[in-house]
């Protein structure tokens, strides 16, 4: 997750547009975010060592990430000869492939929780272990 914040402006900025807009969208979800950071006593210095004790704000950082990735897909270029198991399909040494990441972190398939909602608790639960190829 670090390195969609820090690897580049055009991410970050992407990330943060759409995470003012969800949170703008989900009033609940900000009650919730500011509940925590009174709980933990985060005033105006947050430092890292204090990070991971704020465990909805996590959340809500991943859930924005899947909900919205700022990477729509990622290019890789195959390192060995496969077959893709349902379709058959021979990949080969070499071949570029596309990784739609916008696709996969929306499919039913990887997630309990329906992944059209935005739902930073899916986090927390039913989804806490979900596929690790559904979402980076």
């Amino acid at each position: 997750m670090l390195m969609f914040l820090i690897a580049g402006f055009e991410t970050t900025s992407t990330a943060l547009a759409w995470a003012i807009h969800l949170l703008s969208k989900h009033p609940k979800v900000q009650q919730k975010i500011k509940a925590e950071l009174i709980n933990e006593k985060v005033d105006h210095d947050l430092i890292l060592d204090r990070l991971d004790s704020l465990v909805y704000l996590d959340c809500v950082i991943k859930e924005i990430l899947r909900f919205c990735p700022p990477v729509a897909s990622a290019a890789r270029t195959l390192t060995m000869d496969d077959r893709l198991p349902k379709s058959g399909i021979q990949l080969y040494k070499g071949d570029h492939i596309i990784i739609p990441t916008c696709i996969l972190s929306r499919d039913s398939r990887h997630w309990s929780i329906d992944p059209e909602l935005f739902y930073p608790e899916r986090f927390l639960g039913a989804d806490k272990n979900h596929n690790p190829y559904a979402f980076l």
